[in-house]
């Protein structure tokens, strides 16, 4: 039998209807647009696809296997870097589950999730529960600069500075020769790095390197895109340490009007941002009075 090759056209602010005809077809299409693209450069839209990607699993978690762990992935990396990182947590558990009993594994996705899944569980503190995560995707993928990073990022928290340098060195390099230091993966690293570096004293080189990323990340993916913006709050931060305040307010002010615009005014992030801006016009004006 001939497949169809019927259409859908879908917005993220559709409301779907209690009878949807073609299922398989409407989870191919939010899969589409939450999947972030190699380059980044469509980050921010996805995020509008949240809350229809979270109603179509409510509504058909018992299709398909592979469309719906396909489905879970993409919405589990978009709450990730959205920083949900509890909901993605839940996510990512699920798809590792079932991957794990399945006849034939889908490495690639079990693999990417537990990577995933590291990255979840540093960002709310568990070090030691990502590493062993890491670590298992690292023993699936030993080319992938980015498990490298995450790597590097747990040993940073772990207060092993020598073994995260190496392996941030290992990251930049594996990134580099796979995409070129013009790429947005590779600005990523590259900023991870600086931030480290800034970190543990050595101010210049790590500025620079932040620096150097953002640059690479404002020609590739523009100035408002989250990585961009994301990677400048923390250069503000830097530069308030340093007394610079006035550039420091400046870009924090950028950095709180675009994550407000993506995620509302009452995000956590955005609140975060709001209250930087406070503190550090307090710490200008201080400054003006002496």
């Amino acid at each position: 039998m001939r497949k169809s090759t019927q259409k859908i056209s879908l917005s993220p602010k559709d409301k779907l209807s209690s009878i949807i005809e073609n299922p398989e077809m409407l989870i191919k299409e939010v899969i589409k647009n939450l999947s972030i693209n190699s380059n980044f450069t469509n980050l921010n839209n996805t995020f509008l696809w949240i809350d229809i990607a979270k109603k179509i699993l409510k509504r058909h978690s018992d299709f398909s296997d592979k469309h719906i762990l396909s489905l879970k992935y993409n919405l589990a990396t978009v709450l990730c870097n959205k920083s949900d990182y509890i909901n993605a947590k839940k996510l990512l558990n699920d798809i590792i589950r079932v991957c794990s009993v399945q006849k034939k594994v889908d490495k690639k996705l079990l693999t990417n999730s537990y990577y995933y899944l590291s990255i979840v569980l540093r960002r709310l503190g568990d070090f030691e529960n990502a590493k062993a995560n890491i670590l298992y995707a690292l023993d699936q993928s030993k080319n992938n600069g980015n498990y490298y990073c995450e790597y590097a990022e747990i040993l940073f928290k772990l207060d092993k500075h020598e073994e995260a340098k190496s392996n941030y060195e290992i990251a930049l390099e594996i990134c580099l020769i796979k995409n070129g230091s013009s790429h947005p993966s590779s600005a990523n690293i590259l900023f991870a790095y600086g931030y480290f570096l800034a970190s543990i004293g050595k101010k210049n080189i790590g500025m620079k390197k932040m620096n150097d990323a953002y640059s690479i990340l404002e020609n590739t993916v523009g100035n408002t895109n989250l990585y961009s913006v994301r990677v400048l709050g923390h250069i503000a931060n830097f530069l308030c340490l340093e007394k610079k305040y006035d550039k420091a307010f400046r870009n924090m002010n950028i950095v709180f009007s675009c994550i407000g615009n993506l995620f509302g005014s009452n995000n956590i992030e955005t609140i975060t941002c709001k209250n930087n801006c406070a503190r550090i016009l307090i710490k200008l004006k201080n400054m003006a009075k002496l």
